[in-house]
């Protein structure tokens, strides 16, 4: 049998199911605000908010100012790790004999194809904007001003972590780069004939190349490619997060235009960033397995760094719960079962 309708408000052809029914009647406490509702087809319905899985403006905005204190406590450490780093790269490695009738280690010397310092700025000035405008205007609708910054932290934080572990492994291995024999004793691709059974065991023997102290430490911080590292940390957290905002996209007009515009995107950042480490070989300034170490070292704090932020994130906007349905005063809740007709019904049932 159908339920009653309230007589104010009569409904025909509805009526709520058996678990609405048993629902207990909750009444609105003395001077409290009425519920906001929106008029449908005589239906009182709940405001739906802009973007279901996410919580209220004021309760997103709070919970994001807590995370964003934490995030900044990260921050710091990882800045203070990012200093550690550059005061290691004026260290002195670990000094390595150097056989001057090794071939490997007389290749020419040439300039960088890409300088340390254009890598970091095109990494800093071109993925941040992107970052942070799409996590404003698209990811959290303009709902919270803080969040948007949240992978910017990430972002410094994973270079950081990046620059400090790259430097301490090269201080560390002091290998010696393909082009220290052209710093060490000249130009040309085979050793002079009267140093060809020399064996460099410290930088005051090298005297026929004309290298600094600096440029001769900076020839034995072969293992692991800095510029490798930097290039794959900056361009692996780009490409994870165009790719995991893709996948977060709501259906919607050309949405397939937006979401493989970001592949692409993602793509193009891995391109570079690998082309970067191909030219650390071209320009003989490293061996294959420190190209490929840099690599895997950039790319392992990104995805790491990065998860642990986005996971911080998706947290937040599952944070809190939904409340239940309340039935006040006869109202038919939004999701409410359509009675089936008398006249519709079996026999047996009428």
């Amino acid at each position: 049998m159908n339920a009653a309708a309230p007589a104010d408000r009569p409904i025909s052809g509805y009526a709520p199911s058996a678990a609405v029914a048993e629902f207990p009647t909750v009444s609105p406490s003395p001077g409290a605000a009425a519920p906001s509702t929106l008029e449908w087809d005589g239906l009182q319905r709940p405001p739906r908010r802009r973007r279901d899985h996410r919580p209220s403006t004021s309760s997103a905005v709070a919970y994001v100012e807590t995370h964003l204190r934490s995030s900044l406590c990260l921050l710091a450490i990882s800045l203070a790790v990012l200093f550690i780093g550059v005061g290691l790269s004026f260290g002195t490695p670990r000094l390595v004999p150097f056989y001057v009738n090794d071939a490997s280690h007389w290749r020419p010397h040439r300039p960088n194809t890409v300088s340390s310092l254009t890598l970091v700025l095109v990494g800093l000035l071109v993925s941040l904007p992107i970052m942070v405008l799409y996590d404003y205007w698209v990811y959290t609708q303009r709902e919270s001003r803080t969040a948007p910054w949240t992978h910017v932290l990430g972002y410094i934080s994973a270079f950081g972590w990046t620059l400090m572990s790259t430097q301490w492994i090269k201080l560390w291995a002091g290998r010696l780069r393909p082009d220290f024999g052209v710093r060490c004793l000249g130009s040309g691709f085979f050793p002079p004939s009267n140093y060809s059974a020399l064996v460099i065991t410290s930088n005051a023997q090298c005297k026929l190349g004309g290298s600094s102290e600096s440029t001769l430490n900076h020839g034995r911080m072969s293992f692991v490619s800095g510029h490798s590292s930097t290039a794959m940390v900056f361009a692996t957290y780009l490409a994870v997060f165009l790719t995991r905002r893709a996948q977060a996209l709501h259906p919607q007009r050309a949405r397939w235009l937006l979401v493989n515009g970001m592949y692409v995107l993602a793509m193009v950042a891995v391109t570079l960033g690998v082309a970067v480490c191909i030219s650390r070989l071209v320009d003989n300034r490293h061996f294959p397995a420190d190209v490929v170490g840099g690599g895997l070292l950039g790319a392992g704090y990104a995805l790491g760094v990065f998860f642990m932020f986005d996971a911080n994130m998706v947290v937040h906007y599952q944070a809190e719960p939904t409340s239940l349905p309340q039935v006040m005063d006869g109202t038919v809740p939004a999701y409410a079962e359509p009675a089936c007709a008398a006249s519709t019904l079996p026999e047996d049932v009428v």
